[in-house]
């Protein structure tokens, strides 16, 4: 059996006309009615609620909690931000601030997410 590769234009219009329809589903609140016809419990084991919002509200996971926000609110990406240069500190850089607190380490606990009202404006 002899394979054919289709043709450029075939496989162009097939992922232009694909993510048209995933946006518009999207844009136009389609994705959220259909997750909210189905039960959450199914919605919840597979993930799409943290991808989209599910009527008025969207999944967050973190490390160890997941939780429930109005899909209006924003999240705050400075913890993320924080929690990431944090990790990348050098070792050296580490025990240097624990040296000057006395030995005490001086960290501070960060919050797994913050979120919030969308700002007006």
């Amino acid at each position: 059996m002899h394979w054919v590769l289709p043709h450029v234009a075939y496989v162009f219009l097939s992922i232009l006309s694909g993510t048209g329809i995933a946006l518009s589903g999207i844009f136009l609140g389609i994705t959220s009615t259909i997750l909210t016809t189905i039960l959450e419990d199914t919605v919840e084991k597979s993930g799409l609620d943290l991808y989209f919002p599910r009527g008025e509200y969207k999944r967050c996971r973190s490390s160890l909690h997941t939780f429930v926000v109005p899909s209006e609110w924003v999240a705050d990406t400075f913890v993320k931000l924080a929690k990431a240069q944090r990790n990348v500190q050098p070792l050296e850089l580490l025990q240097m601030k624990s040296q000057r607190s006395g030995g005490r380490g001086g960290s501070t606990t960060l919050p797994d997410a913050v979120y919030g009202p969308h700002p007006v404006g």
